[in-house]
């Protein structure tokens, strides 16, 4: 199957348009991208958790550090490219990047445990790492808005500052928590 679907591609790539398949080809191409990384990602959050456990630390500093970390390059790279070129769409995608993950993934990811299993119930645990990452990441969005209004849409460099200082302020806290 495979001989035969690379000697199509072959032939079919000498013609002056795309042939009448070619978006089969490239549907086939995203659903088996997303499984990859699914599957990649499957595995590095595993690797990430046991190397947690082994060293004793707790899921939630694991989510808000090196899960977060890892999750967040593609957004940096995007985002320092949209900044250059349109930093108003570089702002809306730092907002709108977390929060389309947020809804779509969680929203999809329940939807799919509530179908596969009717009438499950998810009962989920916040800890107080939860709750100390979800006040700065108010105080983070509430500064934010607090400098745009300030400096009618044109951030200041410091507020770089002050955001990379929550940030190490958060990761204090949560180590802090932890070794109470």
């Amino acid at each position: 199957i495979a001989g035969a679907s690379c000697l199509a591609c072959r032939r079919s790539a000498a013609a002056p348009r795309p042939p009448r398949w070619y978006p089969i080809l490239l549907v086939w191409a995203i659903i088996v991208t997303v499984a990859w990384l699914d599957i990649i990602a499957t595995e590095a959050v595993s690797l990430v958790r046991t190397l947690g456990g082994i060293a004793g630390m707790s899921s939630a500093l694991i989510g808000i550090t090196v899960q977060a970390w890892g999750n967040s390059v593609g957004d940096l790279v995007a985002d320092t490219v949209a900044a250059r070129a349109n930093p108003k769409m570089a702002i809306a995608t730092c907002f709108g990047s977390p929060m389309l993950n947020d809804l779509i993934g969680l929203g999809v990811a329940l939807t799919v445990a509530t179908i596969a299993r009717p009438g499950l119930r998810i009962e989920v645990s916040l800890s107080m790492e939860l709750y100390v990452a979800w006040g700065f990441l108010y105080a983070s969005l509430l500064t934010s808005l607090a400098a745009y209004c300030m400096y009618g849409g044109r951030l200041p460099r410091r507020l770089a500052y002050v955001l990379f200082g929550l940030y190490g302020m958060l990761l204090v806290t949560q180590v802090a928590l932890i070794a109470i």
